[in-house]
C-alpha cells in the first residue's frame, strides 16, 4: 500500500484554483540561523532529521540561485544523512564549522510536501538500496527539490555499503508534460567519469507526479550524455501505471528503464484507515464526507484501539503540529498526545462519538465560539501581502470559472484582522461528544498550513466555516459572532460575509476537482452532492443568477 502521491486525472471543466504556491522567499541568513540552530540541538533520530530537511531545503535553495556556497550545504546534507543512515546519534559540533559564514541574498525555497503532507520518511530510500546488487561506482541524480534531501539519503546508503559515490541535484525545465534536463559543465564531468566507470546512475524524487516527465527527462538526459539505458535506475516514491502519465507516450518511454519501489516502513504499528477508510470506524455511512483518498493524511489505528496515529509532518512541519495538539489537548478542546514517531502524531482514541448537525445548540455555539478565540489567541501567523493577493485571486478565479460572472470587487476585499493557522476543518463530524459529555475537536492541526487554500489566514474563515458546514442560521450565527467578540475583543460581524462566500468558493472548487479526480466511484458521487451543496451557498451569497 502506498501512501504517497497518487496520479489522477482532473477533467476540463472542473480545473479550480485550490493549491497554494509552496514556495516562499526567505532572507539566506535566517536560513543559515535556524539551520545552525538545527545542527546544535541535533542528538538523536529526531534532531538530525530536523538538520537533514533543513539541509536539503537550504542547498537545493542554493543549487537553484546558483549560489557558491552550496558546495559547502552539499557536505553538510550529506553529514546529516550519513549520520541518520547509520544511527550514531550524538552532538557534532565540528558540522558547524562547514557552513557558510554569511548567505547576502533572498533565497526561494519549496515546501517539501512528501516530508510535510504525505509520510514519505527519506531513510525509506535507504532501505530500498539494500535491494540492489553490490555497486561499485555509483552517480545518483536528484530532482529537485524534495530530491535534493533524497539524493544524500540515498548516497549514504550507498557509501555505507562500500560503493564510491558521487551526487548532484537538477530542476528540469519546461512545461510539466514535457520536461527538459540540461547539465552544467560539472555535471557532465561527473556523468562523462561516471560512464568512464561503468558507474550506477541512479535517478531519485518524491514523483513520478501527473506526467512523470522530469524522471524521463532526467533518465533521457543521462541516456543523451552516453550513459547506457542499463545503468539508469528510477527510484520515484511509488512505482506508477506509466499508462496514465501524460507524459508523449510515456508508457513506452518509461518502460525502457528499470524502476524500483520503496518500501512502506518507517511508519507507526497497527490498522490502515487512510484514505477515507476511517469513515468506517467512526462514522455510519449515511454521514460519509466525500474524500479525495490519494490527498488524505496517512493514518493507522493502533491494533489495542486505543491510539490514532496521524501523519503530522517530519522536522520542522511536524514539530509545530505537534505543539499546537498538545497546547489543544491541554486546553480542553483536543484529544491527548500520547506517542510520535516517524512524523506520526498519536493521539488517545476517545470513547463517545462524532457530533451531529442537528446536535446544535447554544451551549455548542459556545463552544465553537470558545474554539475559535483560543486559536486566535494562541496560533497567530504572519501574513505577506502577497498572500493576501492570493487568497483574493483564488477567490474570484473559482468563482468566475464556475459561475462566468465578474464577482464585485467589494466581495474579494479581506480584512486580515486576526491571521492565525487556521483549523480549516469546522463540519460536524470533525467535533466529537465523548464519554463524559465533552465537546472536542478532531484532525485540528494539519489542514491550516497544507498545500491546499487557505493556508494561514483569518480567524474568520473557521468562523465562517463552521457557520457553512452547520448550517447555522442568520439568529445563531449572530450568539456565534456575538460569543466570540466577547471572548475575544475582535468583532467579525464586519468582514463574515466575505469570508462566507470565500470559505463556500473553496469548497466547491475543492469538491468539483476531487470528483474529477475520483469519477466512478462512490466517493466521486458524494464529492459531487457536497459541491452542489457548496455551490449553492456560495451562489445565495452573492446573490447572482448562475448558469451551468
Amino acid at each position: 500500500m502506498d501512501i504517497c502521491h497518487s496520479v489522477f486525472l482532473v477533467s476540463s471543466d472542473s480545473d479550480f484554483y485550490i493549491f497554494r504556491d509552496g514556495r516562499h522567499t526567505a532572507s539566506g541568513e535566517r536560513l543559515l540561523q535556524a539551520m545552525r540552530a538545527s545542527l546544535k540541538a541535533a542528538a538523536d533520530e529526531r534532531g538530525w532529521m530536523d538538520a537533514l530537511l533543513r539541509s536539503g531545503e537550504l542547498e537545493c535553495a542554493l543549487a537553484d540561485a546558483s549560489v557558491s556556497e552550496v558546495e559547502l550545504l552539499s557536505r553538510v546534507t550529506d553529514r546529516c544523512a550519513e549520520i541518520l543512515v547509520s544511527s550514531e546519534f550524538r552532538e557534532r559540533p565540528e558540522l558547524l564549522h562547514l557552513l557558510p559564514l554569511k548567505i547576502h541574498r533572498e533565497l526561494t525555497r519549496s515546501t517539501p510536501e512528501g516530508f510535510a503532507y504525505y509520510a514519505l520518511h527519506p531513510l525509506r530510500y535507504a532501505d530500498v538500496v539494500e535491494g540492489l546488487d553490490e555497486i561499485r561506482d555509483a552517480v545518483v541524480v536528484g530532482i529537485r527539490s524534495i530530491g535534493t534531501t533524497l539524493s544524500a539519503v540515498t548516497a549514504a546508503a550507498l557509501r555505507q555499503r562500500g560503493s564510491n559515490v558521487q551526487r548532484f541535484s537538477v530542476r528540469p525545465e519546461g512545461h510539466p508534460f514535457d520536461r527538459v534536463t540540461r547539465w552544467s559543465d560539472a555535471q557532465m564531468q561527473l556523468i562523462r567519469y561516471g560512464v568512464l566507470s561503468e558507474a550506477m546512475f541512479l535517478v531519485v524524487d518524491e514523483g513520478p507526479g501527473l506526467s512523470g516527465s522530469s524522471f524521463l527527462s532526467v533518465a533521457e538526459g543521462l541516456c543523451e550524455a552516453g550513459v547506457a539505458q542499463d545503468r539508469i535506475v528510477l527510484i520515484p516514491g511509488y512505482v506508477p501505471d506509466a499508462s496514465r502519465l501524460r507524459a508523449q507516450d510515456a508508457a513506452r518511454r518509461w518502460a525502457k528503464f528499470r524502476c524500483l519501489a520503496i518500501g512502506d516502513g518507517r511508519r507507526p504499528q497497527g490498522e490502515w484507515i487512510g484514505a477515507g477508510e476511517w469513515r468506517q470506524q467512526f462514522l455510519g455511512e449515511s454521514r460519509w464526507p466525500g474524500s479525495w483518498t490519494n490527498m488524505e493524511r496517512a493514518k493507522f489505528l493502533s491494533h489495542d484501539g486505543r491510539v490514532i496515529w496521524k501523519f503530522e509532518g517530519l522536522g520542522q512541519y511536524g514539530d509545530r503540529a505537534r505543539e499546537e495538539a498538545e497546547a489543544l489537548a491541554t486546553a480542553g478542546f483536543g484529544a491527548k498526545v500520547v506517542a510520535d514517531a516517524y512524523g506520526f502524531v498519536g493521539y488517545e482514541c476517545l470513547r463517545g462519538r462524532p457530533a451531529a448537525k442537528q446536535e446544535l445548540s447554544p451551549e455548542r455555539i459556545r463552544r465553537i465560539a470558545e474554539y475559535c478565540a483560543f486559536r486566535a489567541a494562541k496560533f497567530h501567523r504572519q501574513l505577506t501581502t502577497a498572500q493576501q493577493d492570493d487568497f483574493a485571486t483564488m477567490v474570484r478565479v473559482n468563482f468566475e470559472r464556475e459561475f462566468g460572472n465578474r464577482l464585485d470587487d467589494a466581495l474579494t476585499e479581506f480584512k486580515f484582522v486576526t491571521p492565525i493557522t487556521c483549523d480549516a476543518k469546522m463540519a460536524p463530524h470533525e467535533w466529537f461528544l465523548d464519554e463524559n459529555g465533552q465537546f472536542l475537536k478532531l484532525d485540528a492541526t494539519a489542514h491550516g498550513d497544507d498545500h491546499f487554500f487557505p493556508g494561514p489566514c483569518d480567524v474568520a474563515w473557521d468562523l465562517a466555516g463552521a457557520i457553512v458546514e452547520w448550517g447555522i442560521g442568520a439568529e445563531a450565527r449572530d450568539r456565534l459572532l456575538h460569543e466570540y467578540h466577547a471572548l475575544s475583543g475582535d468583532h467579525a460581524t464586519g468582514r463574515i460575509e466575505n469570508y462566507l462566500l470565500a470559505y463556500s468558493v473553496f469548497r466547491f472548487a475543492w469538491c468539483k476537482m476531487a470528483a474529477a479526480a475520483m469519477i466512478g466511484t462512490a466517493d466521486g458521487e458524494r464529492l459531487l452532492r457536497d459541491y452542489r451543496r457548496y455551490r449553492g451557498y456560495a451562489e445565495r451569497i452573492a446573490a447572482i443568477s448562475a448558469g451551468g
